[in-house]
């Protein structure tokens, strides 16, 4: 793929055409081009927003039974770790299915697989409503763990490709704001529909609004026409300069998130910060990652490297205060908002990071860099628990110290291969 070209008019049909002597001609990457591309300078604002939404359904689809477990283990006739598994299964179904569903997708047009792909999320959810059963509701979850693997592999880059070089990054950043939503209040709100109206009902609400959805997304992406010959084989994507390298380094900055963010419950509660506060935790994250993919967003527009090294060195401060500093409500305060900001930040910039450098292959290499990331959030809750069983609660700050660090490690080598990536597009 060469550089993305603007979709910029909803509904604009398009077609393919691999063009000789480029690189995408080269590797048989297909590129996609928009028959009319419509008024460039104009921003495509709903449909961003429709595309935010998505990222936003994706999240909350993943968080929801975790405010729910109490009421959904008795319905199942389950314990509540039992009744855990319904979050295994989510991030099995990401980790077992996000690399050939995305080789199928590639084979349709990217509007075709974004919709069908929302409506898994329908189904998924469907599936739970009704579940009688704990292995039920274990197969809609890891139905719903392959809608949001694929959802990820493929939204990045038709978000690229529908605003266009000029708006891409503002377009990023958007859709990156609806992650932070979801953690702020999709996972919270769709909680409190389930505790009041039932859990069932959390999750009808959720398939409805994946197919409002669907049909949203219908009515704005353009058709494209995808031109049949090879795609670029999975080991030839991943030695693309620089891909592995930023994949490798967000693994790391999730597995040190991850590792924490797993107890930070029982940390804090260790600490002596009352239970209204930790219950928030979640919430202030994300709310402060809202500022953190505006203000990092707009450092990494002017520098890539620079936003993807700002990113993480936040993070590292906060860990760094939850480990030395006293434990006041100012200071757990502060903490909760420097990394929430680092921390979408940091999502934000290095999924540009893997567009640019696999600019040639983007859908496979963002699948790539979902199973990676969420290897690194399983390892990272392992880690984690390691931890604190060998070294204690105090010692939990010191796991996430070490891995986010070990992402900036691998940052300086990367900008030949940003600059190189550049030229090429």
């Amino acid at each position: 793929m060469t550089h993305p070209d603007a979709l910029a008019t909803a509904g604009a049909e398009a077609t393919d055409t691999a063009r000789p002597g480029t690189p995408a001609a080269r590797d048989g990457h297909r590129e996609e081009r928009a028959a009319s591309t419509g008024n460039e300078t104009r921003f495509p604002l709903f449909a961003v927003l429709v595309f935010a939404f998505t990222g936003f359904l994706s999240l909350t689809t993943e968080l929801l039974p975790s405010g729910l477990l109490t009421l959904i283990a008795p319905d199942l006739h389950v314990s509540v770790a039992m009744a855990g598994a319904v979050t295994t299964a989510y991030a099995v179904g990401v980790v077992v299915t996000v690399l050939p569903l995305t080789r199928l997708a590639l084979k349709l047009p990217r509007r075709t697989a974004l919709v069908l792909t929302v409506l898994l999320f329908v189904l998924s959810n469907l599936v739970v409503l009704v579940a009688p059963n704990l292995a039920v509701s274990l197969v809609g979850r890891f139905l719903g763990g392959a809608a949001h693997g694929l959802v990820w592999a493929l939204l990045p880059a038709v978000v690229e490709r529908f605003a266009g070089p000029r708006h891409a990054p503002r377009a990023m950043t958007i859709v990156f704001t609806g992650n932070s939503l979801g953690l702020a209040a999709g996972a919270p709100l769709s909680s409190l529909l389930g505790t009041s109206l039932g859990w069932r009902i959390a999750f009808a609400v959720m398939a409805a609004a994946a197919l409002v959805t669907a049909l949203l997304l219908i009515r704005i992406v353009p058709h494209i026409r995808v031109q049949e010959g090879p795609h670029m084989p999975l080991l030839k994507a991943a030695r693309l300069p620089g891909a592995m390298r930023v994949i490798v380094g967000w693994a790391l900055v999730m597995l040190g998130h991850f590792g924490v963010l797993t107890y930070i419950a029982p940390y804090l509660e260790r600490l002596g910060v009352g239970s209204g506060v930790v219950s928030l935790s979640l919430a202030v994250l994300g709310c402060a990652g809202i500022v953190g993919v505006m203000l990092i967003g707009r450092l990494g527009a002017r520098s890539l490297l620079a936003g993807m090294t700002t990113a993480p060195v936040l993070i590292l401060v906060a860990l760094a205060l939850l480990l030395v500093a006293p434990p006041t409500l100012p200071v757990v305060f502060v903490v909760l908002v420097v990394w929430g900001m680092g921390f979408s930040g940091t999502v934000l910039l290095y999924q540009q990071a893997v567009l640019v450098t696999g600019h040639r292959a983007p859908e496979t290499v963002t699948s790539i860099s979902v199973l990676v990331s969420q290897l690194g959030i399983a390892l990272g809750a392992s880690a984690g628990g390691l931890t604190v069983s060998s070294f204690g609660l105090g010692a939990l700050p010191v796991i996430g110290l070490v891995f986010v660090a070990a992402a900036l490690l691998l940052l300086p080598g990367l900008r030949p291969a940003l600059r190189r990536s550049r030229e090429e597009a």
